[in-house]
């Protein structure tokens, strides 16, 4: 393969990432990556990686419950009702409430302790 040649392909391979990232695919992706590597065990130990991944990953200050669902219906999951998770994640002290966004739904995040412990599982990975 000659060096024009080389190019085009990777011009091809990077147009096909940069549409894989519009749709959203790419993220998915990584998602399942990141899901795999931690192997929760529960719903709550899957709604503590998915908040962490929103935090951390994805670089938002929080999430709310359509984001849980989001990131659920993302890995082809279901939860009956993920506020009620929620709610009990907060009073166990694992999430801190964060404010409302726009539409008046809560917002959370990881407390300290709850991202500590997904730090560990990450490093002995």
């Amino acid at each position: 393969m000659n060096l024009e040649e080389k190019v085009k392909e990777l011009e091809r391979r990077i147009g096909e990432l940069e549409s894989l990232n519009q749709e959203g695919q790419l993220q998915e992706s990584n998602l399942k990556d990141f899901i795999g590597t931690i192997k929760p065990q529960s719903h709550r130990e899957r709604f503590k990686a998915i908040g962490y991944y929103i935090e951390n990953i994805e670089g938002k200050r929080n999430f709310t419950k359509k984001d849980i669902e989001e990131k659920y219906d993302a890995l082809k999951r279901s939860y009956s009702n993920p506020s009620v998770m929620l709610k009990r994640m907060f009073d166990d002290d694992e999430l801190i409430k964060d404010g409302e966004d726009e539409n008046g739904a809560n917002q959370w995040r990881l407390h300290a302790e709850t991202d500590e412990e997904l730090e560990e599982v990450l490093s002995n990975e």
